[in-house]
C-alpha cells in the first residue's frame, strides 16, 4: 500500500469542487459572455394633433401653428449573445431605446429637443409647404451597441385661403314711427376659415374692412371708414343693412407678419 500524496489529493479536490460547481450552477460564469449588435433596431414615430377637429388626430396634413404630440414607440432591438464556448444566439436588448434627439425643418419647432416624447409646433408659413420632423434614436447599450436609427415624418402644412358660412339666420329689425320710421334686415352667419381639413385655432387672423361710401335712394349719403379688427377662426358674423349703417361681407387676411390671403 503506497503512501498518500497530500499535494496530489489537494489538487484533485480543487478540480472536483470546480467540476461540481459547473454542474450545479455557479453564480458567476466560468468565462465571460459577450454581446454583438444585431439587425438595425425597429421603431416608429407616433404622432397625434392636440385639437380634435378635424376628427383625424393621426393626420399629417396640418394647419399653420398647430401642435402635435410625438413619441417613439414600438422599439425592438435584437442583439447577439456569444457564450463562453463561442456559440451565438439572438437576445432582446430591453424594451425601450436610449437617448432620442429631435429636430424639424425648415420653420417648425420641437420641444424639448431630447426625449422620447416631445411637442412639434407647425411653423407660421406664408404659403403651403412641407415640414420634415426627424428623430435620431440611440441604442440603450445594455447589450450589443447598435448604430443610431433616424426616423422621419413629413407634415403637409396648409395656410388659410378663404372662409365659408356654416350657419345663418335672419333677424328682422326696424322701428315703427312716427316720427322715425326705420326698416332693415339683419343676417347672422357662423364662419369657418378654409381649408377645413386642418385646424387653425392657434392662428390670429384679422378682418380687413375697406372704406364704404354709399347713397340711399332718398339721397342720404354715408361713409363707413376702413378698419381692421382681429377675429377668431370660427366666429359669428353679422351682416346688417339699415338706414344708418352697413356691414359688408367678410374679407380675411392673416396677421401682419404674413401677406394677405
Amino acid at each position: 500500500m503506497g503512501i498518500l500524496n497530500p499535494l496530489r489529493f489537494s489538487i484533485s479536490g480543487v478540480l472536483i469542487v470546480s467540476f461540481l460547481g459547473a454542474i450545479l450552477g455557479s453564480p458567476e460564469p466560468l468565462f465571460g459572455v459577450t454581446y454583438l449588435p444585431g439587425p438595425a433596431p425597429v421603431c416608429y414615430v407616433f404622432h397625434t394633433t392636440w385639437e380634435n377637429y378635424p376628427p383625424y388626430p393621426d393626420r399629417t396634413k396640418v394647419g399653420i401653428c398647430e401642435k402635435v404630440s410625438c413619441s417613439i414607440v414600438g422599439w425592438q432591438d435584437t442583439d447577439i449573445e456569444v457564450n463562453d464556448e463561442g456559440y451565438q444566439s439572438p437576445i432582446q436588448d430591453g424594451s425601450s431605446p436610449g437617448r432620442v434627439e429631435w429636430f424639424v425643418e425648415p420653420t417648425g419647432t420641437v420641444f424639448p429637443t431630447v426625449g422620447r416624447a416631445v411637442t412639434y409646433t407647425v411653423g407660421e408659413n406664408s404659403n403651403d409647404t412641407t415640414e420634415s420632423l426627424f428623430a435620431t434614436v440611440y441604442d440603450s447599450g445594455t447589450k450589443g451597441l447598435d448604430a443610431p436609427v433616424t426616423k422621419q415624418v413629413l407634415f403637409f402644412v396648409r395656410v388659410p385661403n378663404g372662409a365659408k358660412a356654416l350657419l345663418s339666420r335672419e333677424i328682422p329689425i326696424g322701428t315703427q314711427g312716427p316720427p322715425n320710421n326705420q326698416i332693415g334686415a339683419k343676417c347672422e352667419f357662423t364662419i369657418i376659415v378654409l381649408p377645413d381639413d386642418v385646424n387653425f385655432s392657434r392662428v390670429t387672423v384679422r378682418e380687413n374692412i375697406i372704406e364704404q361710401p354709399f347713397t340711399w335712394p332718398d339721397g342720404t349719403t354715408f361713409v363707413r371708414p376702413a378698419f381692421i379688427q382681429p377675429v377668431p377662426l370660427i366666429t359669428t358674423m353679422v351682416l346688417m343693412d339699415v338706414r344708418s349703417q352697413t356691414w359688408p361681407t367678410m374679407m380675411l387676411a392673416p396677421a401682419p407678419t404674413r401677406p394677405p390671403v
